[in-house]
């Protein structure tokens, strides 16, 4: 087994495991047997599980900006770039592996104590919001960084409704509301 294919492994059981259930409650020898791999070859490629938990967190932040622009950039029209937004997070909530934002997980259980993972959750939020305000900005949208605000915090709210309540009900109600209440280009 080649030694990146090692690492992977172990990013693989480790984000799954976090996701499913938590970061405290997941323990090294957890992962370890989960990805086969042995712990002479974790402690390798990972000095510490901090230092595991920050590469999972780097990675899926590095698949989810990739994978939500890869989906915006299928749109022309700003309007159909906002509904891939809402769109690909639909589908995420629909999806097996939804577990809310491993992110906010991460602040939760480490925000007030590892000023990395902080930073680490801190430019994951941030981008999503710069993502946003690029979209409109690139589109001549007024007010771009107020509008990008209310779609920001009307997903941060999705996610949250998609995780602690199991539906989207008001996140499909309320996405017509917000679509009309932005100011948007012709």
């Amino acid at each position: 087994m080649s030694e990146k294919s090692a690492k992977v492994r172990i990013l693989d059981a480790a984000e799954n495991l976090f996701n499913t259930y938590g970061f405290h409650a997941v323990g090294i020898d957890r992962i370890r047997d989960i990805s086969g791999i042995s712990k002479v070859t974790m402690y390798k490629h990972f000095s510490s599980k901090n230092d595991l938990i920050l590469a999972v967190l780097n990675r899926r932040d590095e698949r989810f900006q990739q994978s939500l622009s890869h989906r915006v950039s299928e749109f022309s029209s700003l309007k159909e770039k906002l509904n891939a937004i809402v769109d690909w997070h639909f589908e995420w909530f629909k999806s097996p592996e939804f577990n809310g934002c491993m992110f906010v997980s991460a602040d939760k259980e480490f925000g007030k104590t590892d000023s990395d993972i902080k930073a680490v959750t801190r430019l994951h939020k941030s981008r999503i919001y710069d993502f946003v305000k690029g979209i409109l900005d690139g589109e001549g949208a007024e007010n771009s960084a107020l509008q990008a605000s209310i779609l920001f915090l009307f997903l941060e709210g999705a996610i949250t409704e998609a995780a602690v309540m199991g539906s989207t009900n008001h996140f499909v109600n309320g996405w017509q509301c917000v679509l009309n209440s932005l100011t948007l280009p012709s």
